[in-house]
């Protein structure tokens, strides 16, 4: 029996409050019932967090013996932010915690001064229910002893032995409540209460554990793990395996040891088909989804391989019969490995390729809302948008394809599919969509679609062409077109951008250089002067840098004849021959630019001598990169490239008008 002390039953009665002690948090109502929404008031002003910055909270609740999470933005309302969060009909406890920016890398938090937000669900007497008193204590453990994982920081948080205990026994006195019932929880928190003596008193807990006749699968396999691995009785972990696996023939273990077999890589396709095809008849899918465990991984990893060798084989219509078996997240990764490989290595014709991408993306649609994501993310909020950009992605593979494939009239229907604010955010999609109209004889939809675009921000060159075309056909000239543009755009994405330049904004000293041009010739950075100038690393192997090339040229042509503002292209970080490979690149794709070849560095005989030195600076070696230059000293800078050649143009050409206005 547990010996209590004075001090230890005083916290046993602070410990059974375990309700929001904060005069920054508010929960309706005061007394939350499983099953019922909970209303969450935070004040910001009164807190840790940045009040110019959006507050999140994540949700933790205990439920069923685990922990839930789910993340949602908080409402302004004055000083303070609200959430709603719905508990679930079995929860039994739950905490929140504020953070801003991402929850696995937040900029700031508040978790009440380490004290924790913990907040107490009971029934309608006011009592704890099965489940509350145990998950106060692993709420104070270390993430992966049972506790949240980044809840805490460092050990701060750690309670007694003696307070675990007294909960740990607090919960056993509930009607119905065992430790068979939550073994993994019950082996943590008894490691925490008696320390160095665990080991020693494992054995006979263990085997009081094992008497149990409710005793689950699952818990005989963490006393296995533990008897093999954490004690090393490894004849006592093989012996109850062996049990395990003769009473549930069809179960985890069993389930693990054929996965294992079923991915060996050195299987041929077809020993993969056979091997595989025996798995999912052994350990039917439908029957693991009526009680799922962590075991998800298994079937995504077997369906994916699956899904492979039937497609490397040609068995298309062994593939699709798999798919009502599918969640969302394995008929996602089929698609996009099998269709859409074979789609830009152009190996399987589009009329074979297209049948079976429809079909693929029929079942997409059916299931974007089944949250099989939700084993890679902290919420439920975040799988969703997750699976919601994969099924933006997805969409825009089938118009591609069906773009590719000449049928314009069904590319078309698939822009329906896209949210509103999905609908014309990429310009490619957008020049794609103009052209299609115009080849299906809707002209009188172009104008709207490239207005549309312009609002979002999202235009190409040939775009901008068309809508100049068109204002020319209803005014006769070009009176007036740049007003008509700019009150196309808007106003709240402008801000933003804006606010986005100005933060990348710099005053730092750099070292002079020097590189060669394609002709041989010699240009140094110190004979630029007062000039504004844009250099552009980039490499002939760098796909995005290249995508960014036609929003660059619309930059060089805007400032062509301006005397401050000049624009170089930097060629860095490339093999072989890479003078005659640039010289080669730019004369087949036409574009009109100033380019210089990076140094080769003397140590480590890579092209990268310059560049090397503003990575440095930005500790990142990622291209491309911009960066702009005035009077010698580096003024702004930007990595990567968005996907939209307007907004690459806006964001240029701002950061160039701050610096032209900066005397």
């Amino acid at each position: 029996m547990f010996k209590y002390s004075l001090a230890s039953l005083m916290l046993l009665f602070t410990c059974a409050k375990a309700q929001v002690n904060s005069n920054r948090l508010s929960v309706v109502p005061q007394k939350p019932a499983p099953g019922k929404p909970v209303e969450l008031t935070y004040n910001v002003k009164l807190g840790p967090l940045n009040n110019g910055k959006q507050v999140k909270a994540a949700f933790y609740q205990f439920s069923d013996y685990k922990w839930h999470t789910d993340t949602a933005i908080m409402e302004v309302q004055g000083s303070n932010v609200k959430a709603t969060f719905n508990l679930l009909p079995e929860a039994s406890f739950a905490a929140v915690k504020f953070y801003q920016g991402s929850l696995r890398m937040p900029d700031s938090t508040d978790n009440n001064q380490e004290k924790g937000f913990a907040i107490a669900i009971t029934n309608a007497k006011g009592k704890k229910l099965p489940g509350g008193a145990l998950a106060q204590a692993l709420f104070k453990l270390p993430g992966y002893s049972g506790g949240l994982p980044g809840y805490f920081e460092g050990n701060t948080a750690k309670m007694s032995s003696d307070s675990l205990a007294l909960l740990l026994n607090e919960e056993l006195k509930q009607k119905g409540s065992k430790p068979s019932k939550f073994v993994n929880q019950y082996l943590a928190l008894q490691r925490a209460i008696k320390g160095t003596q665990f080991k020693a008193e494992a054995p006979a807990l263990l085997s009081k554990l094992l008497e149990d006749p409710d005793l689950s699968e699952g818990g005989m396999e963490e006393i296995q793990r533990v008897m093999q691995f954490e004690l090393k009785d490894e004849a006592g972990g093989l012996k109850l395996k062996k049990q395990i696996l003769e009473k549930y023939p069809h179960g985890n273990y069993a389930r693990l040891e054929a996965f294992q077999k079923t991915i060996n890589t050195h299987s041929t396709k077809e020993e993969i088909i056979a091997n595989s095809e025996v798995f999912l008849k052994n350990f039917p899918i439908a029957e693991w989804r009526k009680h799922p465990n962590n075991q998800d991984y298994v079937y995504y990893g077997v369906y994916r391989n699956l899904a492979t060798s039937y497609f490397d084989t040609g068995n298309y219509d062994a593939l699709l019969r798999l798919r009502p078996d599918w969640d969302f997240k394995t008929q996602n990764e089929v698609y996009r490995w099998n269709v859409m490989r074979a789609y830009m290595s152009k190996r399987v014709p589009l009329s074979q390729l297209q049948p079976l991408a429809d079909s693929l993306y029929k079942g997409l649609l059916t299931k974007v809302n089944d949250g099989s994501y939700m084993v890679d993310f902290d919420s439920k909020n975040q799988a969703q948008e997750n699976a919601y950009e994969q099924l933006k992605n997805r969409t825009g593979d089938q118009i591609n394809i069906h773009y590719q494939a000449g049928d314009y009239k069904g590319a078309l229907t698939y822009f329906d599919v896209f949210r509103p604010q999905e609908k014309y955010a990429d310009a490619d999609l957008n020049a794609i969509h103009v052209e299609m109209l115009d080849k299906t004889g809707q002209k009188q939809l172009m104008q709207p679609v490239l207005e549309s675009s312009v609002k979002a921000n999202a235009v190409t060159p040939a775009m901008f062409d068309r809508l100049k075309q068109l204002y020319i056909q209803q005014h006769g000239n070009l009176d007036g077109y740049d007003n008509y543009l700019a009150s196309l755009k808007s106003a709240d994405k402008m801000s933003e951008l804006h606010a986005s330049v100005k933060a990348h904004m710099l005053n730092q000293d750099v070292m002079p250089f020097a590189m060669e041009d394609m002709n041989g010739n010699i240009v140094r950075s110190t004979d630029w002067g007062d000039k504004i100038v844009v250099i552009d690393f980039w490499a002939t192997w760098c796909r995005p840098c290249i995508m960014a090339f036609p929003g660059m040229q619309m930059l060089v042509d805007k400032y062509a004849k301006d005397p401050d503002v000049d624009f170089y292209f930097v060629g860095t970080m490339q093999f072989g021959d890479y003078k005659q490979k640039v010289k080669d690149f730019m004369k087949r794709e036409g574009w009109r630019f100033k380019v210089l070849h990076d140094g080769v560095d003397k140590k480590t005989g890579e092209q990268n001598e310059v560049f090397a030195t503003y990575a440095k600076l930005f500790n990142s070696s990622g291209i491309p990169r911009k960066i702009i230059l005035k009077n010698g000293v580096l003024r702004y800078t930007t990595e990567g490239y968005g996907g939209s050649p307007s907004e690459l143009v806006d964001e240029i050409s701002y950061a160039i008008e701050l610096l032209k206005a900066d005397k």
